[in-house]
């Protein structure tokens, strides 16, 4: 069985082999992955256990997170965490939770993060709202809530990805454009704040 979790209980039970980072760009750094079950944010943590970092993946959906699970360890790279959390419904105290279950499991070490998860299928007002909650509201909320982490590593990044649609409107892509724009300007105040 995969060592996987629900995101709110000990993550003792993952990284089991003790793998360290080998070689590369990210040898030795711990990143966060949102979004890491597909799509980006899959070719992301994939991309940075290549480069030798322990990512921690985080999705809604395990199964699908499972298959990245094995391809970064099936490619020799060190053994992810990963934890099934949900942008969607979390609240501070979920994020917080996170943080503290993560920081614990990794000795407190985080180096970085990579906001990857978003839908694209909304438009309706209730799905407007699901959106920003998802492409906004919970890269803040986890970005805070690993923020005491973040700052105990020398040089800490968090990443948000955007795209194109958060510059230039363009018809069928109205929440998902909006949101993006949003996570843009919360990028830019948090790089300000910082």
């Amino acid at each position: 069985e995969k060592p996987f979790s629900d995101g709110l209980d000990s993550l003792s039970t993952f990284n089991k082999t003790g793998v360290t980072a080998m070689a590369g760009k990210l040898s030795g750094r711990t990143i966060l992955v949102t979004g890491a079950s597909q799509g980006i944010g899959a070719e992301v943590a994939k991309h940075c256990a290549a480069e030798g970092a322990t990512v921690i993946l985080v999705a809604r959906r395990q199964k699908r997170m499972e298959k990245v699970y094995d391809e970064i360890v099936a490619a020799g790279s060190p053994e992810p965490f990963a934890v099934c959390f949900d942008l969607l419904t979390a609240e501070e105290n979920e994020f917080a939770q996170l943080a503290a279950t993560i920081g614990e499991a990794t000795g407190g070490r985080l180096d970085g993060i990579v906001h990857c998860a978003s839908p694209l299928e909304f438009q309706t007002v209730g799905d407007w709202v699901k959106q920003y909650r998802i492409n906004t509201v919970g890269p803040m909320g986890l970005t805070r809530a690993f923020t005491p982490l973040l700052k105990q590593s020398d040089d800490a990044s968090v990443l948000f990805v955007s795209e194109s649609h958060s510059e230039k409107a363009q018809a069928y892509w109205g929440g998902f454009g909006a949101s993006k724009a949003a996570v843009n300007y919360l990028a830019l105040s948090i790089a300000d704040e910082w």
